[in-house]
């Protein structure tokens, strides 16, 4: 380790950056028996740590563990986590910087996750990872002079340097009985290894693409969520990233097709995702993963318990399917006329869903945005309508453009100029002007 000169405000400044960024606050309290069994690990972890004193040499290009044992500070902190049943699923300080829970210093407890950034320059946000050991010290692979040691926390470098805290043990430990998404996320993990990655799909030799891999797995749990990412990201609820649960569906773009869904696998908690994406077939990848956090698009959430609930879903795809084969068809103007496919943008709406069996009410926006169920513009699900006023902040009026949400930030509507187009949600011009969403399904 490299140790710079950094004012001590530096130092305070990038601690409270990373309060801000580090996960959902303090770690969630647990019971007195579960705070027990978490108690027995972390004492298991720093023992296992311990005893690697004297045993283990600084090496940081080199991951080797078999006596002697050589690790750089993350490849410690792996291997020790992985004797006691923990599997980090990655040697890198950078990425372990976002596992588990953030912890302020004062409420460290053993076997917490404590980094430090010595560089605050550059824009990796750690330079070193350590453990901690309790009583205000950390035990670490500390540099090619001291190898394994017990440090201070009050000791000058591990105080200016110090950066932030992670709790992972308790995310890593099963406290109550199995779930649904347990089961999903095991039977995914039995895959690894196993099936393989191709094309043409074959089930017997368990060869798949990313999307057909996800779709098998659910298919076991009653659900068939479609052969395609296209398909399969119209499914169940969105789900914020920070509030991923063992079970979701966790979606990525390819850089040759930034920001539209290809990849798609089975969010395992931790950051973990059982993906078949490559030539390695099945395997569980990190989201903290330099390709996968670029390649991040979205999530949804399955009703694991009741998979009889996705008639609507299906019917959100169809009504998505039927907005898109109708471009190029329908021209743009009142009166709404089925026979020459003429309509305005809510009448458009209006229509599509009559084609898949629902009939709206109304065919104008004021009236349209009356019915249905309110949702956010976070909370939007394919098959939703968007109403966006005249001009920014306006209201929706009888001119106001009316839109049907089919994921992935587009909406297909149908405008003076050109027709049924396809729009992002985020361009500018329709940002300031979105007014609200209506759900009907």
């Amino acid at each position: 380790m490299v140790r710079y000169a950094v004012s001590l405000v530096s130092a305070l400044i990038f601690t409270f950056c990373m309060l801000l960024v580090g996960g959902p606050g303090t770690a969630e309290a647990l019971t007195s028996y579960q705070q027990q069994l978490v108690d027995r690990k972390a004492d298991s972890i720093v023992d296992t740590a311990a005893s690697l004193i004297g045993k283990a040499t600084y090496n940081n290009s080199v991951y080797k563990d078999t006596y002697p044992y050589e690790f750089g500070c993350g490849g410690f902190v792996y291997y020790v986590f992985l004797q006691n049943g923990i599997d980090l699923h990655t040697r890198n300080n950078n990425h372990m910087i976002e596992l588990g829970t953030y912890v302020p210093k004062s409420e460290l407890k053993k076997g917490d996750l404590v980094l430090f950034d010595s560089n605050l320059n550059d824009k990796a946000p750690s330079t070193h990872v350590a453990i901690y050991y309790g009583d205000n010290k950390v035990i670490h692979m500390a540099d090619t002079r001291l190898n394994v040691v017990i440090s201070d926390l009050n000791d000058p470098y591990y105080k200016t340097y110090y950066a932030t805290a992670r709790r992972v043990i308790p995310g890593y430990m099963s406290f109550g009985a199995k779930t649904r998404a347990d089961e999903v996320v095991e039977f995914a993990e039995r895959l690894i290894g196993v099936a393989k990655f191709g094309y043409p799909t074959n089930e017997n030799t368990l060869t798949f693409t990313s999307p057909a891999f996800v779709r098998y797995i659910y298919k076991q749990f009653g659900f068939d969520i479609g052969m395609y990412a296209k398909d399969q990201v119209l499914v169940g609820q969105y789900v914020p990233k920070e509030k991923l649960q063992r079970g979701d569906l966790v979606f990525f773009s390819t850089e040759a097709n930034p920001g539209k869904v290809a990849l798609v696998g089975v969010y395992a908690g931790n950051l973990q995702v059982v993906i078949c994406a490559s030539q390695a077939g099945a395997n569980k990848v990190l989201l903290a993963y330099d390709f996968y956090k670029a390649n991040y698009v979205t999530a949804r959430r399955l009703d694991l318990n009741n998979s009889t609930s996705y008639p609507n879903n299906n019917q959100a795809a169809n009504i998505c399917s039927t907005a898109k084969s109708l471009v190029g068809k329908v021209k743009y103007a009142s009166p709404y006329n089925e026979g020459t496919l003429t309509f305005n943008s809510s009448e458009f709406a209006y229509y599509v869903y009559k084609k898949n069996g629902i009939t709206l009410g109304a065919t104008d926006a004021p009236k349209l945005a009356q019915l249905g169920k309110t949702v956010s513009k976070e909370a939007l699900q394919p098959g939703d309508l968007i109403f966006f006023s005249v001009v920014p902040g306006g209201q929706v009026s009888s001119y106001s453009m009316v839109g049907i949400y089919c994921g992935n930030d587009a909406f297909w509507v149908n405008v003076p100029s050109a027709g049924v187009v396809e729009k992002k949600l985020s361009y500018d011009y329709y940002q300031p002007r979105f007014v609200t969403a209506k759900r009907y399904l």
